[in-house]
């Protein structure tokens, strides 16, 4: 139902933001709600959508709607850790969709919109998977 993922090396990067304060985690799925919520957390610096994986460059929205692309949309969360936990922002990630939804578990079809988490460490791996579970226990 959900992927958790090792983070992807871009060459992109904000390095305005790299400091041991500001990392920046990504967290995949339809976006336009997810950086509504991400933006509104005390803590959160900048939330920038795009996609990630995929065969392409840098596709258009078209492109990637259409399925043939192997991206996802992505929201990358710059934050202040001593701010915000990466916990607390991957809970927030779990309640803020429902990836249970009918039109969220086409992932053969739909896969820019599956559910993902990337991380950086193994701390945040765990972290991530212990989110996942917590919200799996409630939707049992």
């Amino acid at each position: 139902m959900y992927q958790l993922l090792p983070q992807l090396k871009t060459d992109d990067d904000d390095d305005d933001f790299h400091e041991s304060t500001t990392p920046s985690a990504e967290f995949l799925y339809e976006f336009h709600g997810i950086e509504a919520a991400y933006g509104r957390v005390d803590g959160v610096f900048k939330t920038a959508t795009g996609y990630c994986g995929g065969t392409l460059q840098k596709p258009t929205h078209k492109e990637v709607c259409e399925g043939n692309t192997g991206h996802t949309e992505a929201v990358k969360v710059i934050y202040d850790k001593r701010k915000v936990s990466y916990q607390s922002l991957c809970d927030l990630f779990w309640e803020a969709h429902d990836p249970t939804k009918k039109e969220y578990l086409n992932f053969g079809i739909d896969t820019h919109q599956r559910s993902a988490v990337f991380y950086c460490t193994e701390r945040e791996r765990k972290q991530a998977q212990e989110s996942k579970i917590r919200k799996q226990m409630k939707l049992n």
